[in-house]
């Protein structure tokens, strides 16, 4: 939603040597989601939710949880 603000967020985590594991972008099925008080993978199988499960595979492979 805020190009700047994620801009900003990535530099920090490079400055800093955070891994940044995935990024979700904007998408109105969040808020359809919300509404009808589902997971965003209950409610819709496209862009977010394959974003999200990218991210959690990230963070299972830093964990070494995979």
């Amino acid at each position: 939603i805020n190009p700047k603000k994620c801009s900003e967020i990535k530099s920090f985590c490079e400055i800093y040597n955070i891994p940044l594991l995935g990024s979700i972008p904007y998408d109105t099925s969040v808020t359809k989601a919300m509404i009808e008080e589902k997971a965003i993978p209950e409610y819709d199988k496209g862009n977010v939710t394959s974003s999200i499960n990218e991210a959690w595979a990230a963070l299972r492979n830093v964990l070494n949880l995979s």
